[in-house]
């Protein structure tokens, strides 16, 4: 049965629910909006704190006194700037001084070389004199020690005329130098003050260098001339002659024709005559230093050889011949470079002498090409050849009038240390000889140094390989020859 006051109770339970659950919802707003109040005032806090310690950090670091404006920062930039640069024109200025210092001592290290290249023009003159032209074979008469005094005198106003010649040409290059080296300085700071420098410097030092070494050394070279002609004079007639450097040949990175190489070795390019210290090398193997190259037309052999020893012919050709060098003891114990042209046939057999002679340091006086004592014919040349001492071996003479020919000309006869061993004849049953510095070895009994004998080493040495001396010929005596017939 419906019952009006229990209907009212459950509303009123209802309005109390509700109530609460507003309540509730209340109470949760209101904590929500006070816990964001103070997660804000944390934050806040938290970004005071970490401003105030940058501010302090910053101002830690800043140093003290009142900020610098603009314009003074701008200010120190710019002399810092001008400092670096006045630096870098301090250091491009040493660079130029130290160039400046390097040119004047390249200047003078010049000098010296063209005083001594006057000196040596000056001594040439000088010993001229003791050299009389001759295309015959007898010997040239020694020049008097006076004779080489007039001309060391005659040398010294040619050096001066020459040196004052030179100094208005180096003075003219010193002003053309100027202007282009200007030109080059901004692209390439100190060359051209360097160009200047050493041409001023040459213009300066030229005149007065050349003209004091010019007179000193014609001076000095009449005063050697006059004394080697006096020792000259007294020497006894057995000693061995001076040897007069033959005239230098061409020289061979002249040509650009490549000689043909059959044996390389370290002597490439080393000058016959050239004396060698043992520590340069190794004795006990001569064979490393033998060089063996073939000849042909346009390489530097050629060119030294060409209208002189060897000359288009019937008889020889270019590729029949070889040309070596060796190494051998000179009769001062020295170690030399000697250079020959072979036959073809005999290359070997010439190398393996040469290398055993060396071994057994048997003394050869010298050995180079004929040409280089030319003096127009092969006959006259050898002669002269002989007349030094120079042990050689190809020089093409043609055909006498019997038409023999000579086995020098094909390259198969040495004429080995010449003057200890001379070509005599006995015409009339006495004996006879060209070259008056071999007076003293036309005895055979006089047992002097170098005299070739049955006993002798180089003897010994061609005969095994097949030569034949002349020296057991009945007449004429023909010591130095050793020759191979093909």
């Amino acid at each position: 049965m419906y019952s009006p006051r229990r209907r009212t109770r459950s509303i009123s339970l209802e309005m109390l629910a509700g109530i609460v659950l507003l309540l509730v919802v209340l109470a949760f707003l209101l904590g929500f909006l006070l816990g964001g109040r103070s997660m804000k005032h944390r934050i806040e806090a938290g970004e005071d704190s970490v401003v105030r310690t940058v501010r302090e950090t910053v101002a830690e670091a800043a140093p003290e006194g009142p900020e610098k404006p603009s314009a003074e920062i701008a200010k120190t930039e710019t002399t810092k700037a001008e400092t670096t640069k006045a630096e870098t024109t301090e250091a491009a200025e040493s660079t130029k001084a130290a160039e400046r210092t390097k040119a004047a001592e390249s200047t003078k290290a010049a000098e010296r070389t063209k005083a001594a290249e006057t000196t040596k023009a000056a001594e040439t003159a000088a010993s001229s004199g003791t050299r009389a032209s001759s295309s015959t074979d007898t010997v040239e008469p020694r020049a008097l020690p006076q004779e080489g005094r007039a001309a060391a005198e005659a040398a010294a106003p040619e050096a001066e005329q020459a040196a004052e010649a030179a100094a208005p040409e180096a003075e003219q290059a010193a002003e053309a130098a100027a202007p282009s080296g200007q030109a080059v300085l901004s692209a390439a700071p100190g060359t051209a003050e360097t160009a200047a420098a050493e041409t001023a410097a040459a213009a300066e030092t030229a005149t007065v260098m050349e003209t004091a070494a010019a007179t000193e050394t014609a001076a000095a070279s009449a005063e050697t001339t006059a004394a080697s002609a006096a020792a000259a004079e007294n020497a006894e007639t057995a000693a061995p002659a001076s040897l007069a450097r033959p005239e230098e040949g061409p020289d061979p990175v002249s040509y650009t024709v490549e000689s043909t190489v059959l044996k390389a070795s370290p002597l490439i390019g080393v000058a016959a005559g050239q004396v060698l210290s043992p520590s340069e090398i190794n004795v006990s193997k001569p064979e490393d230093y033998t060089q063996i190259l073939a000849i042909k037309e346009g390489d530097y052999v050629y060119n030294r050889i060409n209208g002189k020893s060897w000359r288009p012919n019937p008889d020889i050709a270019l590729e029949d011949l070889r040309y070596i060098k060796v190494l051998h003891y000179n009769y001062d114990g020295n170690i030399q470079v000697g250079e020959m042209i072979v036959n073809k046939d005999i290359q070997q057999d010439m190398t393996e002498i040469f290398e055993e002679l060396f071994r057994q340091k048997y003394q050869v006086s010298s050995m180079h090409l004929i040409d280089d004592y030319w003096q127009g014919t092969a006959s006259s040349s050898g002669s002269y050849s002989i007349d030094r001492n120079n042990t050689s071996v190809f020089r093409y003479s043609g055909r006498n009038s019997s038409g023999k020919l000579s086995n020098h000309a094909l390259g198969l006869a040495i004429d080995f240390n010449p003057q200890q061993n001379p070509y005599v004849t006995f015409p009339d049953g006495t004996p006879h000889w060209s070259h008056e510095n071999a007076s003293a070895y036309v005895d055979r009994s006089a047992g002097l140094p170098h005299m070739i004998d049955h006993n002798d080493l180089a003897y010994r040495l061609f005969t095994a390989h097949g030569f034949t001396w002349g020296g057991d010929q009945d007449s004429p005596k023909d010591y130095q020859l050793f020759e191979k017939a093909r």
